[in-house]
């Protein structure tokens, strides 16, 4: 028997990039049993999952670092009689929560160095007894929320609050800008402020 082999020079073969080439890869698998594509889509498949699970781990050490370093403050800087002459409150008015300020410090930060989180907020109206009220801090980064930095609930009276927040930034920490977003709640209520820094190397 005579097998005739053609000796034309053969272009080099193209990376599988185009769209569609896993499922043209599983199709070959299929096809011959797994022999020859198995190795090309093992390799791509692990070292996408390698990058991946780089990746969840860099960032579940960077919300690790943040938690044990988080520590928070908060106090009364105002009383009443002193609010209420600020904000020329009158009764009438009834329950009056408003933030006098809200800082994110220091805008850049590298890896090492602290961020420190301060609002002050005015509340009114509260009666003798005080108001439920939920002070809430969350960290965002790349338009999605990636943890809870602060959330307390607890009544509290007339007067001028201060409630601070600070953490180390980690090692791990993914270079960019954050948002950190401020809530209070009080019933149905809400009142918000938004922070940013960046983390530079």
């Amino acid at each position: 028997m005579i097998i005739h082999v053609n000796h034309r020079k053969r272009k080099p073969l193209k990376p599988f990039l185009c769209r569609g080439s896993c499922a043209f890869l599983l199709c070959l698998m299929l096809l011959t049993q797994g022999c020859f594509p198995i190795f090309i889509a093992a390799v791509g498949a692990g070292g996408y999952l390698s990058a991946n699970e780089e990746a969840r781990e860099n960032f579940k050490g960077f919300l690790t670092g943040i938690d044990q370093s988080l520590k928070t403050t908060t106090s009364r800087i105002a009383s009443e009689e002193k609010t209420r002459e600020k904000n020329g409150y009158r009764d009438v008015k009834g329950v009056a929560l408003e933030i006098e300020s809200f800082t994110v410090s220091p805008e850049k930060v590298r890896p090492g160095g602290k961020i420190l989180v301060t609002v002050q907020y005015s509340l009114l109206g509260a009666g003798e007894e005080g108001v439920l009220i939920k002070d809430a801090k969350t960290l965002w980064y790349d338009k999605r929320s990636v943890t809870t930095l602060g959330d307390e609930s607890v009544k509290r009276k007339n007067g001028t609050w201060e409630s601070s927040l600070s953490f180390v930034v980690p090692d791990s920490a993914q270079k960019g800008k954050y948002k950190i977003k401020q809530v209070i709640f009080q019933g149905n209520n809400q009142i918000q402020s938004v922070g940013f820094f960046t983390i530079t190397k």
